[in-house]
C-alpha cells in the first residue's frame, strides 16, 4: 500500500523534464600542475556523464577537449564557433543529446560592437562569444531558444554592454518561445551586469520550485581547502508566456582525491514545459 501512495506521488510524464548544465571546464592549454586537464579530464566527464544532461553549455573548451568529451557522451552533438582562429581556440560551445533534441537554427556572435565577425568588444581583454541555438524536442515538439556565452573577466563595460546586446538579442529571436541564457558571466549579483540581465530574464535558481541545492558561489579556483569565492556562473531563462518550469537548481560541488574536476562548479537545473490539462498530456 505504502509502494502505491509513493507512485501516486510521483509526477506524471517525468521524461518531459531534461537537465541543462553550465559548466566552465578550464582550458587545457594551461599548465595547471595537480589540475591539468590530463589528470582530471576522466573525472569530468564522468561528472558530465552522470548528471545525464539533455543539454550542456561549455565555456573555455578547447577543441581536444570537446573531443575527449564526445567519446566518452555518446549520442551529443556539438553547436558553436571558437572565438578565434588560432591552435588554441576557445569555445563557448553547446552539447546536446542528438535523440532527444533536434537543432533548426544555430549561430555564434561575438560579444562587440561587430557581432559578426572576430572581434573585441568595448573595454575587453579578449574576444568574447555567445552561442545560441534554436532546439526542438524530437517527441514532445516543444521549442526554446539557448544561448551559451562567456563574459570578459576584465572589461567591467564590456560586460555591461555584453548583457545589453544579449537582452536585445532575446528579444529579435523570441517569437514567443523562451530563451535559456547560462554561462560564466565573471559577474556578481549585484554588479549592475546581472542586475540588467534580470530586467528580462529571471535567475532560475530563484525561480525554482524546490530550495536551491548547495550554496551560490560557483568559482573555486581549484581551491579544496578554502570556501568558494563568489556566484559568477548562471542559468536564466526569458519565458513571457510561462511555458517552462524549473524543478530544481544545484550548485554541483564533486570533488575526488580532495581536488574539484574544474575551477569552476557546474551549475544545473531540471527544467521542462508546463502543459494545463494533464488529463490529456499526462504531464502534471
Amino acid at each position: 500500500m505504502r509502494l502505491l501512495w509513493i507512485l501516486l506521488l510521483l509526477p506524471f510524464g517525468m521524461n518531459a523534464q531534461f537537465n541543462v548544465m553550465t559548466y566552465n571546464i578550464r582550458l587545457g592549454s594551461v599548465d595547471d600542475g595537480p589540475n591539468h586537464w590530463d589528470i582530471r579530464k576522466e573525472k569530468l566527464r564522468d561528472l558530465m556523464d552522470y548528471y545525464d544532461c539533455g543539454i550542456y553549455g561549455l565555456q573555455e573548451a578547447q577543441l581536444p577537449q570537446i573531443k575527449y568529451l564526445l567519446e566518452g557522451l555518446k549520442g551529443y552533438g556539438v553547436s558553436g564557433k571558437p572565438r578565434t582562429l588560432d591552435a588554441n581556440a576557445e569555445y563557448s560551445c553547446i552539447l546536446y543529446d542528438t535523440t532527444r533534441f533536434r537543432v533548426s537554427e544555430e549561430k555564434t556572435l561575438w560579444l562587440s560592437t561587430r557581432p559578426d565577425t572576430i572581434s573585441l568588444g568595448w573595454d575587453a581583454r579578449i574576444p568574447r562569444v555567445a552561442s545560441y541555438a534554436l532546439f526542438e524536442d524530437k517527441e514532445k515538439k516543444d521549442r526554446f531558444w539557448l544561448i551559451n556565452t562567456h563574459f570578459d573577466h576584465q572589461g567591467l563595460v564590456a560586460r555591461f554592454e555584453s548583457a545589453k546586446l544579449l537582452v536585445k538579442l532575446t528579444k529579435e529571436l523570441n517569437q514567443k518561445l523562451p530563451v535559456i541564457l547560462m554561462g560564466d558571466f565573471n559577474a556578481r549579483p549585484t554588479e549592475n551586469t546581472i542586475q540588467v540581465l534580470k530586467e528580462v530574464f529571471f535567475d532560475t535558481r530563484e525561480y525554482s520550485l524546490t530550495k536551491a541545492y548547495s550554496g551560490p558561489d560557483t568559482w573555486n579556483g581549484f581551491q579544496f581547502d578554502s570556501l568558494p569565492d563568489g556566484q559568477i556562473d548562471y542559468i536564466f531563462i526569458y519565458d513571457p508566456a510561462s511555458k517552462m518550469r524549473v524543478y530544481k537548481h544545484a550548485t554541483l560541488m564533486d570533488h575526488y582525491d580532495h581536488k574539484y574536476p574544474s575551477d569552476h562548479f557546474p551549475v544545473m537545473i531540471q527544467t521542462g514545459f508546463f502543459v494545463a490539462n494533464p488529463k490529456k498530456s499526462g504531464y502534471w
